[in-house]
């Protein structure tokens, strides 16, 4: 048995989604208008996040609930993180020296914004979404300049834990500048290692 595809079809007017094969059949329970292609369904097909003319929403995929809805139409760029819990999304800066920065994360339920980047350029699209989570959500990671900033998955913030391996050992030090407590918890997890 294969587990049916859900697919937002976009047309002048609206868009539908529609559910399907085996049988193909229109969710009337969803009702959006995503502005272009600013429309995306997390990894596990539960949730719709859709960037529409006056705000960007995250939708239940089935029951069409919103669950996030915040009147950020500027959003330029967006991406569910693989179990649908948080959103990332991208604007152009609108204000010079602004303390909320211009590539953020929100969490979806409950609707709040987690965390915040000064971003100028959204860059290339084969370098998006500029903030990555592992497929069960414990390790967020983003790349900067020439660094990788890895973040405890549930709980991202503008500080970093930094990563550098040893040039004579092949083990990686781990330097966290957040609480100790959380450093403790960390530490207990898997180790991720990039080659």
């Amino acid at each position: 048995m294969s587990d049916a595809c859900d697919l937002l079809v976009r047309g002048r007017a609206a868009c539908k989604a529609l559910r399907g094969p085996p049988a193909v059949g229109a969710l009337d329970a969803i009702a959006c208008k995503p502005l272009d292609t600013r429309a995306e369904y997390s990894a596990d097909g539960r949730f719709l996040a859709v960037v529409e003319e006056g705000a960007l929403r995250v939708l239940d995929a089935v029951s069409g609930a919103v669950l996030l809805d915040q009147p950020r139409p500027q959003v330029q760029a967006l991406s569910l993180s693989p179990r649908g819990s948080f959103l990332l999304t991208w604007e152009r800066s609108q204000q010079e020296g602004s303390d909320v920065g211009n590539l953020q994360i929100w969490r979806v339920a409950p609707a709040e914004l987690v965390c915040h980047y000064a971003q100028k350029a959204l860059g290339e699209k084969a370098l998006w979404p500029a903030v990555r989570w592992s497929a069960d959500e414990a390790i967020a990671f983003r790349l900067v300049t020439n660094e990788v900033h890895f973040f405890d998955g549930q709980a991202p913030t503008q500080q970093a834990r930094r990563r550098a391996a040893t040039s004579t050992a092949a083990t990686t030090t781990t330097t966290s500048a957040t609480a100790t407590s959380e450093t403790r918890r960390s530490s207990s997890r898997r180790s991720t290692s990039c080659g």
